[in-house]
């Protein structure tokens, strides 16, 4: 098992049974909780698998660049490619789809739209 603790040089540092694996933060695609678990994806395609609820490593990134747009996902908005109205998913840049909730849809916009240099 895998745990997260926070770096305030933005880094994530995971512990598990090999060692002291160091993640950047920027390097996360994404986050996805599975009740008290939860799974970190990178840009290198891994996965590594913490035991922490989606809350606890939302507060341990302290990332303006990530975005809980649904309970049990956490987004790198620095990472999203595509955001589709009618089925509210977003498309990373890796292709992986992700769904947004109903809620989230409005703030979501709103976001993308102050985060991007231009918008057309």
């Amino acid at each position: 098992m895998l745990m997260p603790e926070a770096d305030i040089t933005g880094k994530i540092i995971i512990h598990n049974t090999e060692g002291i694996h160091l993640l950047y933060a920027s390097d996360i695609t994404h986050c996805k909780a599975d009740d008290n678990y939860c799974t970190i994806y990178t840009v290198d395609k891994k996965q590594w698998f913490v035991t922490k609820n989606l809350k606890m490593v939302e507060f341990q990134l302290h990332c303006e660049d990530f975005y809980r747009c649904h309970k049990s996902t956490l987004v790198n908005i620095q990472y999203i490619g595509d955001f589709f109205f009618l089925t509210r998913k977003i498309k990373l840049l890796d292709g992986t789809s992700l769904g947004v909730s109903c809620r989230n849809v409005e703030y979501l916009i709103k976001l993308l739209k102050t985060r991007t240099s231009l918008y057309l």
